[in-house]
């Protein structure tokens, strides 16, 4: 028997992470490894895990597939959802026999290899985990050299600081900022990063992060809080002092009327003072006369306190700046690609990272002649890898631009 390195995703959670086990020992043992491995996050028991081999047209999903690429970032695709509505991996037998059953070639790097879903059961909201899952006000988050971390891929990394400053300034004056764009826009990653941002600018600031999307559907915003700080909602209110939370992924919570037309609309209305919220949202203007439609803000939020992809002379947005798309292509393949890029992707962050992803998968490490660079940006196979890999494509405009240049 040997030891063989499994990369591992859990479903609804981003980033990717390693557990080594000898491939003589059971499923169920890999599962009490996994659950040791995410303690703070997997509260259920390790049997009530499941477990289901990443595995696509007979071989491992490469860390670059699309489905792999939103299950790291928190997302399930139509390709990760097919597979965990499959047979899972069964507890009483080896490693081994698992690979061999279903013909897998041995792991390797760059593949993830287990997909797990933890059930809604898995977390608790009787206060009793003897706090293992408690977060801290204004813990920063870590961003590793993995490839995947917390939506913000460090191969194609840019810190925005000139935007998320710009951003973060606005809560000086602003009580409730709502960010709203299409999935894939940057949110994630700008929510991390704000958030990094305003607890090292605002040190004596209470500074708390909800992820909406790991929230139960039953779970309110309340609940879900108190599980992850240890307080109750009501004490952050009472609290002296500057507070601010960050949600992302607000548009799940647009039925919580507690958090909406209670806390949003009283920190509107200066009745909170200190109080801020930073929303993230894919969709969902306040619109009085909606039936039928999907659900907007339950609220109206005022214009000037809704940002969206684009900035305006008075307010930033989520599109990335030439310097910062001139980041992104430095901490990736390091070749001077950034002004066809530029054109292709028309300052949406998503598409930019799309196309470096693209070229990386293409050239690896080494370093391309812009000519090999050129002919690949204007192939129709990056356009296809756009379009399985991404909800959102390069404008009509940006293709005429191509087009002339």
């Amino acid at each position: 028997m040997v030891d063989i390195s499994l990369e591992c995703a859990i479903v609804g959670q981003p980033g990717t992470f390693d557990v080594t086990i000898d491939d003589g020992k059971k499923v169920s043992v890999l599962k009490n490894m996994i659950k040791d491995k995410n303690s703070t996050s997997i509260t259920c028991d390790s049997k009530d895990l499941k477990l289901f081999l990443a595995k696509t047209d007979g071989g491992w999903m490469r860390d670059v597939d699309p489905a792999v690429l939103e299950l790291t970032e928190g997302r399930i695709h139509p390709d990760a959802q097919t597979l965990i509505d499959g047979e899972r991996m069964g507890e009483t037998r080896s490693i081994k026999d698992v690979l061999e059953e279903n013909r897998m070639a041995t792991p390797q790097s760059r593949q993830v290899h287990v997909v797990v879903v933890v059930p809604k059961a898995g977390v608790s909201l009787s206060g009793d985990n003897d706090g293992r899952s408690i977060q801290k006000f204004n813990k920063p988050i870590e961003f590793s050299e993995l490839e995947h971390e917390g939506g913000v891929p460090s191969k194609f990394r840019t810190w925005r600081k000139a935007t998320v400053a710009a951003i973060a300034s606005l809560l000086d004056r602003i009580p409730v900022i709502i960010i709203r764009a299409p999935p894939l826009s940057g949110k994630t990653a700008m929510f991390d990063l704000l958030y990094n941002h305003i607890i090292r600018s605002k040190p004596n600031a209470l500074v708390s992060r909800i992820r909406a999307n790991r929230m139960a559907e039953d779970v309110k915003f309340a609940d879900f809080f108190k599980l992850l700080y240890g307080c109750d909602f009501e004490a952050v209110c009472a609290h002296k002092g500057d507070r601010v939370v960050l949600i992302d992924e607000a548009q799940i919570t647009y039925n919580d009327e507690l958090l909406w037309r209670g806390y949003v609309k009283d920190t509107l209305d200066a009745q909170i003072p200190g109080l801020r919220f930073v929303l993230f949202s894919s969709y969902g203007s306040f619109d009085a006369y909606r039936k039928h439609e999907r659900a907007g803000t339950p609220i109206r939020i005022p214009p000037q306190f809704t940002l969206g992809l684009n900035a305006t002379p008075s307010k930033p947005g989520l599109q990335v700046s030439r310097e910062e798309l001139e980041e992104m292509v430095q901490n990736s393949i390091g070749a001077s690609v950034s002004g066809l890029v530029w054109i292709l992707c028309s300052g949406h962050i998503g598409i930019a990272r799309a196309i470096l992803r693209f070229l990386y998968c293409k050239f690896g490490s080494k370093t391309p002649n812009a000519e090999d660079i050129e002919m690949e940006l204007r192939s129709v196979e990056l356009l296809q890898y756009i379009h399985f890999s991404y909800r959102g494509i390069p404008t009509a405009d940006a293709f005429q631009r191509v087009k002339k240049s």
